[in-house]
């Protein structure tokens, strides 16, 4: 192997943790805000003195569905998102071991990683939606305030 080689793996490898390491940002991101556009949500209708239009109360029932169901997304990325890092741990550790269970591990890795990016799709439409309809639900709920 060339220093080029070398150097262009070790580039590689840099870049790939970084990857990780943003994608597990960005999951626990939209979970933070999932929960706290959740909870503002729940806030609201708790402390509101004005029954919503139909219109309105359909869009804030989806909205809180959506938001619930990006929280269980996010939730199931982090839990499969490990899964694919112990499998592929062991799948490396049998490649160096010669071990027989090499490629079990390997597609069991790819299997979780498929299911966290997935998971992370379904995990922000259904947060962009879900604000998109909270805030369609408070706009038509309070328009005539504003």
């Amino acid at each position: 192997m060339t220093d080029e080689d070398k150097e262009n793996r070790e580039r590689y490898v840099r870049w790939q943790e970084y990857a990780i390491a943003q994608l597990g940002y960005t999951i626990n991101l939209f979970l933070t805000l999932s929960g706290a556009t959740l909870g503002f949500a729940l806030k609201i209708l708790m402390e509101s003195q004005t029954p919503l239009s139909r219109s309105a109360h359909c869009f804030f029932l989806v909205a809180l569905l959506l938001l619930g169901l990006s929280i269980i997304a996010a939730l199931a990325a982090n839990w499969t998102r490990l899964q694919d890092f112990r499998f592929t741990r062991r799948a490396a550790r049998e490649r160096v071991e010669k071990g027989n269970n090499h490629e079990h591990y390997k597609r069991k890795a790819e299997c979780y990683g498929n299911w966290t990016w997935g998971l992370f799709y379904l995990l922000t439409l259904s947060f962009g939606l879900g604000v998109v309809l909270f805030a369609l639900s408070i706009w038509f709920a309070y328009s005539n305030r504003i």
